[in-house]
């Protein structure tokens, strides 16, 4: 289904040039972000809102269930240290395999490296090809690539971080409040599958 691809996909061009998150102590804190993405491919005119629910323990797990307009749930993403976990809804489909690039082409179409998630929400600098990023008083303000035409911002606002994301081919809006801290439960990390999906090996 294509709209929960738009957001995906956006995040996946993000690491198209092997882009990083630089590494930290891990965090034993589990949290839930109940975020807006608004998305506009520039080349289509297509535009999408997104809800995104998400629960992360940081630079370790991550859950992601998008809903559009309606609270009509479309996806579920689960993403471990070694395991990532897709189930598209209105398909029917279930993809499962080692959290890795080459796994979320199967499921997305760009490979994708599953840490940007983390370095979007806890505002992480990227490292490596190209990547510069302006900080200051500790915060991460911006990261620009040249080669590929794209600068992530990020903007404090009342009560939110403003994520933008913008090049020539797509512009991204993600409104993130400061999340709640939350039992870690293992439901949390699976997805929970129909006996009527397709499951897909990746």
């Amino acid at each position: 289904m294509k709209q929960i691809y738009y957001f995906f996909t956006l995040i996946a061009v993000l690491l198209l040039q092997a882009c990083a998150s630089k590494p930290i102590q891990m965090d034993k804190t589990v949290q839930r972000f109940s975020t807006q993405a608004f998305y506009q491919d520039k080349k289509t005119g297509k535009n999408q809102q997104v809800t995104l629910e998400v629960v992360a323990k940081k630079n370790q797990k991550l859950r992601m269930d998008a809903k559009v307009i309606l609270g009509f749930h479309i996806a579920t993403a689960v993403m471990t240290n070694d395991k990532i976990q897709v189930a598209i809804h209105p398909e029917k489909k279930y993809f499962y395999g080692p959290a890795n690039p080459r796994s979320l082409q199967r499921t997305i179409g760009i490979p994708l490296y599953p840490l940007i998630f983390h370095a979007m929400l806890y505002r992480q600098a990227f490292s490596g090809s190209g990547w510069k990023c302006d900080i200051k008083s500790g915060k991460v303000q911006s990261c620009v690539q040249k080669s590929s035409e794209m600068m992530i911002t990020w903007e404090d606002q009342e009560d939110a971080t403003m994520i933008v994301a913008n090049s020539k081919n797509f512009n991204l809006q993600w409104k993130v409040p400061p999340p709640e801290n939350v039992e870690e439960k293992s439901i949390y990390f699976e997805v929970s599958v129909p006996q009527s999906y397709a499951k897909l090996s990746l």
